[in-house]
């Protein structure tokens, strides 16, 4: 469904989903303009956009994600882990768990009429 608004500060919105397609605690995965968008509606309704590709050796974590932490004392409902090589990240935060330092690439994402869309850069096309 992604469709997309250009803007003239070099970024484009993208329309992912209608709002109800994407359920509290639900992760979907899109392809956007050629890149892999990882979606998360947490517990509260809050929506967070991440790119889908681990940093460690761009695995595609839709492939190779896994919603548990593998080795630490994480709260495994906001953890996604490559299981590729165990690399975690914060599902809130993008931030790097194990090892700390890498994180996810965070993309700015709202609703709009009742669509959910997301903000990138726009390659000009």
């Amino acid at each position: 469904m992604s469709t997309e608004n250009r803007s003239n500060t070099g970024e484009a919105k993208h329309i992912l989903c209608d709002d109800h397609d994407l359920w509290a605690d639900e992760i979907r995965f899109f392809d956007v303009g050629g890149d892999k968008i990882m979606v998360w509606r947490d517990k509260e309704a809050d929506l967070h956009a991440y790119t889908a590709m681990c940093p460690h050796q761009n695995r595609d974590l839709e492939e190779t994600g896994e919603r548990e932490s593998f080795c630490g004392v994480h709260d495994d409902d906001k953890v996604m882990t490559c299981a590729a090589h165990s690399w975690e990240f914060d599902l809130e935060t993008g931030e790097g768990l194990n090892p700390s330092g890498p994180e996810l690439e965070e993309y700015e994402i709202g609703i709009e009429d009742e669509q959910i869309y997301v903000v990138m850069e726009d390659d000009g096309e």
